[in-house]
């Protein structure tokens, strides 16, 4: 496979069904006549001469029956090039990028394309962390990826962009609303952008760094008022138990995400039961 099909969902081209299964048909009652009429000798040898026609020309690239996707003529570079500034506009929208979403970037381009490729888009991530990538409307990038990439692929690569987005404390609103944008541009449909929005909205934050930090009143990290009563506190301690429960995700980074947030929630509980 060339270079500039390494990354995964890449459409090289789609069979021409109806065509093919007539040529089949055709070859099958041909060989049906030599068969009976002349020698099944002769039926073999046709046969074969078939086979080795068919396979002659996959290996020359000249199947007449298997349609390349001849509208998409960009490379490798270019892919790595349009992949990788979304993923910088992602990583730069809350105007700056952390060496935790730099970590979980490496770790899903790699799991999700093979080492080259995941090298060239990182590359690229790396050249676009600048301000002035949240200016790009990536309109032509994501119509670059929606020619190469089946819905499949389309769906783990936002997937992606959201789990890069959570990491160091969750997403903030220009996150939110550039991930919420690019789900439109990307073509994902109602139900896949409802179950996007349901499994990343509990890292949605005001701010980056919500917590034990310094200043930071324990009310309002149980999403409370300070005029709150004892059951109150303890009801909405209790639902950001379940809603930040580590065990709900298979993702390591978002169990490590889920977990230190529940240890916000734990000692937000503990102080204002002192």
């Amino acid at each position: 496979m060339g270079e500039n099909y390494q990354i995964l969902g890449l459409r090289q081209g789609s069979v021409n069904r109806g065509a093919l299964m007539l040529v089949v048909g055709m070859v099958i009652a041909a060989a049906a006549v030599i068969f009976f009429f002349i020698s099944q000798l002769a039926a073999l040898a046709f046969l074969l001469a078939v086979l080795f026609s068919v396979l002659l020309l996959f290996a020359i690239g000249h199947f007449p029956f298997w349609r390349r996707n001849t509208s998409c003529s960009y490379d490798a570079g270019v892919l790595c090039q349009a992949l990788g500034l979304l993923v910088a506009k992602v990583v730069m929208a809350d105007g700056r990028a952390s060496d935790p979403e730099l970590s979980v970037t490496k770790a899903r381009l790699r799991a999700l394309f093979r080492s080259k490729m995941a090298t060239g888009v990182l590359d690229s991530v790396y050249l676009n962390l600048v301000p002035s990538v949240n200016g790009a409307d990536c309109v032509s990038e994501v119509e670059i990826l929606k020619d190469y990439y089946d819905y499949r692929h389309l769906f783990a690569t936002t997937e992606m962009l959201y789990t890069i987005a959570v990491m160091q404390g969750g997403i903030v609103a220009a996150e939110w609303n550039l991930l919420e944008h690019l789900v439109g541009l990307l073509g994902i449909d109602a139900a896949d952008a409802a179950y996007l929005k349901d499994k990343y909205g509990v890292f949605r934050v005001e701010e980056k760094g919500t917590g034990v930090l310094a200043g930071v009143s324990p009310y309002s990290v149980l999403g409370v008022k300070e005029t709150a009563g004892a059951g109150e506190v303890r009801n909405a301690y209790l639902a950001l138990r379940k809603r930040y429960c580590p065990n709900k995700h298979d993702d390591v980074n978002l169990k490590n995400v889920l977990a230190e947030k529940l240890r916000e929630v734990e000692w937000a509980f503990a102080e204002l039961n002192k």
